[in-house]
């Protein structure tokens, strides 16, 4: 397991859209995926976007065992490229 300290830092994006990850491809690329997404800076609070930062399943995942080991939990194929680019494909099937 590989976990990801990225997934740890949320970042509010060019559009203000506020995510769980720092990687640049993620703050830049849209649409942003579901996974990483925690809110909005213009309609949500900082309590949301920290609440759902800290309970999400999914993030927690990724920040203890990283997103290719929960790939391979739920039997998903190895996603080609780099480890953001196999996170960034959860939940995109």
């Amino acid at each position: 397991a590989a976990p990801c300290s990225m997934a740890a830092w949320p970042v509010v994006a060019f559009d203000g859209t506020v995510l769980a990850c720092c990687n640049q491809d993620t703050v830049d690329r849209r649409p942003a995926p579901a996974h990483l997404d925690l809110g909005h800076i213009g309609s949500d609070d900082w309590e949301t976007v920290r609440r759902r930062a800290l309970e999400s399943p999914v993030l927690r995942m990724i920040r203890t065992v990283g997103p290719t080991h929960l790939a391979a939990r739920s039997g998903a194929a190895p996603h080609p490229g780099s480890y953001c680019d196999g996170c960034r494909a959860l939940g995109g099937d």
